[in-house]
């Protein structure tokens, strides 16, 4: 038996009398395999737990709020535009010994448009914890500076073929915004990635940095790909359409 992923799904649709108010789809993950059961039942808990609380907190406040905008607009006269939670993920990396994840959830409430909120999160499967991003690298080792010194080359790479319109100063907002929670792992690098409106306007997205491990002079603990070919899948819920 291989070790697998496998997507689970929230889906509804919540309306106020007759009028559909907040559209709800939450895809969580869940893995089966040989793995310690310990480090499967932390796995999946986390996440069916959050999705549950997600749930609960969409149904509750979010539908309240939702119900009431669209109670205003129908006592003023103006158009309701139906509120989303969407979140969605993609496994970048998954092999017996790290799990490594991207969660995305899109949320509009109302305004010009939406939002995208994204979280990484990686797993060391042995173990069953998820670990951050120091866990990679020897003591006593600069892995920021590093990381930072691929990330501004790779920024001045960028202005040049005017391939993203950053904002002003994209150098220094680079390492006023680096926040080592923001990474997840692939077989061969590691990405970094900055919220929306960090580093560019809304139209370019979540901007992310692939760091291949050999760029990092050799200081990564955990460098070469296992044998066993990484996922490939995602569970998208369609908010990359959402954003354009």
């Amino acid at each position: 038996m291989q070790l697998s992923m496998s997507g689970e799904t929230i889906e509804t649709l919540l309306y106020r009398n007759e009028t559909p108010v907040l559209e709800l789809k939450i895809c969580y993950p869940q893995i089966i395999g040989p793995l310690p059961k310990r480090s499967e039942f932390r796995f999946n808990g986390f996440y069916c737990n959050q999705a549950r609380n997600l749930n609960r907190r969409a149904r509750t406040e979010f539908y309240h709020n939702a119900s009431e905008e669209s109670r205003i607009a129908d006592e003023e006269e103006y158009g309701f535009t139906l509120h989303s939670l969407i979140r969605s993920f993609f496994v970048t990396r998954l092999d017996p010994r790290y799990c490594s994840i991207a969660l995305d959830q899109y949320q509009y409430f109302g305004g010009t448009h939406g939002m995208t909120v994204r979280i990484g999160n990686t797993w060391d499967l042995s173990t069953g914890s998820q670990v951050p991003l120091s866990y990679f690298f020897y003591e006593n080792i600069p892995y920021r500076k590093q990381i930072l010194n691929c990330i501004l080359k790779q920024i001045e790479v960028l202005k040049e073929k005017e391939e993203i319109s950053f904002f002003e100063n994209p150098l220094r907002k680079a390492k006023q915004y680096f926040d080592e929670k923001n990474y997840y792992l692939t077989n061969r690098s590691i990405v970094i990635f900055y919220p929306l409106y960090t580093l560019a306007p809304y139209h370019a997205g979540i901007v992310s940095f692939e760091i291949p491990f050999e760029h990092l002079n050799g200081w990564v603990k955990e460098r070469k790909p296992t044998e066993t070919a990484p996922y490939r899948g995602s569970f998208s819920s369609g908010f990359e359409e959402k954003l354009l």
